[in-house]
């Protein structure tokens, strides 16, 4: 009888315990992160080691989960609906505390689904837009970083470029300020960076505008006829340029043309810029980006409220080079060595 009775306590006692680890399991804070994009593009990996780095650093026990939503796939838009309703699915069941919104495509289903959530919280990174495009203005529960152009750093860019290319012409006297414009396709991301652009103080630089076309043959009309009538050209949204049939042209196909065939200097505004084939990019940071956007998060979870939490701007920089570029020894020439050595050292720089 009483070895039945000791067994019996001891499987009740196995219970008890194992309801608590159960417990303490389920009370680990949950993280959900929502990527625009997919790991095969390099600012997605760069913000995914960024969150990783910044949560090891933390030594904060959170349970982390990510999903992707691949916007950059061809068959996205007809996969769109299938894809928010498994993400809904997806955080239905696994509860996070908070969901890290990654890039602009990922702040339509946010506003879609989770504004004023009464248990989610939200952090957004990588945002080109305003709060007011996604109705965050109106939501308690959200805070984040946004990723606006880097024009300071664009600024010094230019600034050491022209300062090389007076060193090289032996000038001494006072230059005349640099023309730039921005060149970019028709997509409603690419006029809302016009439109931030046209905002900026531009100091000594003689920013002339954006010039916008639909498809590749209009890209190419364009870049023959008028990249030499500045002497740099911005570039960022090419992606959705169309050929004659209709479909969007390959990136790195647009990229590599324009490289060789602009007689202006390209200076890409996305790291991902020199993934297609800009030789030099200087774009937003996407390791403050990761860094910054897990740490608001895990003060979330440690009791700050987003509505304390105000939205945060930039404040470094990375320098992208593209190794296929760097070979091409006419391309090489419109550029200075002095910022290429620089630049290779591939760190950070604050703006």
């Amino acid at each position: 009888m009483f070895k039945k009775t000791h067994l019996a306590a001891a499987a009740v006692s196995c219970l008890l315990i194992g309801s608590l680890v159960i417990s303490v399991a389920n009370e680990t804070p949950r993280i959900m992160v929502l990527h625009s994009y997919s790991t095969s593009y390099v600012w997605t990996n760069l913000v995914n080691q960024s969150l990783k780095s910044a949560y090891e650093k933390s030594k904060f026990d959170v349970q982390i989960r990510y999903f992707y939503m691949n916007t950059r796939d061809l068959e996205y838009r007809e996969n769109a609906p299938a894809i928010e309703k498994n993400f809904v699915d997806t955080v239905r069941a696994f509860k996070p505390r908070v969901i890290i919104a990654v890039d602009d495509a990922a702040q339509r289903i946010i506003s879609r689904h989770y504004l004023n959530h009464p248990d989610i919280d939200i952090v957004f990174a990588g945002v080109n837009y305003s709060v007011e495009d996604y109705d965050y203005a109106q939501a308690d529960n959200i805070t984040g970083i946004f990723e606006h152009k880097p024009v300071t750093a664009l600024k010094k860019i230019i600034d050491q470029l022209d300062q090389f290319q007076e060193a090289d012409a032996a000038q001494t006297s006072a230059r005349s300020a640099s023309s730039i414009a921005f060149f970019a396709d028709d997509s409603t991301s690419s006029h809302n960076n016009a439109a931030f652009l046209s905002k900026q103080d531009w100091g000594d630089i003689d920013y002339r505008g954006a010039r916008h076309v639909d498809t590749f043959d209009a890209w190419q009309q364009l870049i023959i006829d008028e990249s030499g009538d500045y002497d740099y050209i911005l570039v960022s949204g090419y992606r959705q340029l169309l050929d004659r049939g209709g479909v969007r042209v390959d990136s790195e196909r647009v990229a590599n043309w324009t490289q060789v065939n602009s007689r202006a200097a390209l200076i890409g505004m996305n790291v991902f810029n020199s993934e297609d084939g800009v030789l030099l990019s200087v774009g937003v940071s996407p390791h403050e980006q990761g860094a910054l956007a897990y740490r608001m998060a895990l003060g979330i979870i440690r009791g700050d409220a987003p509505a304390d939490m105000p939205y945060r701007e930039p404040q470094r920089y990375i320098i992208a080079l593209s190794e296929n570029a760097l070979f091409d020894p006419e391309v090489k020439q419109a550029y200075k060595t002095a910022l290429l050595e620089r630049a290779s050292m591939g760190v950070d720089a604050a703006q």
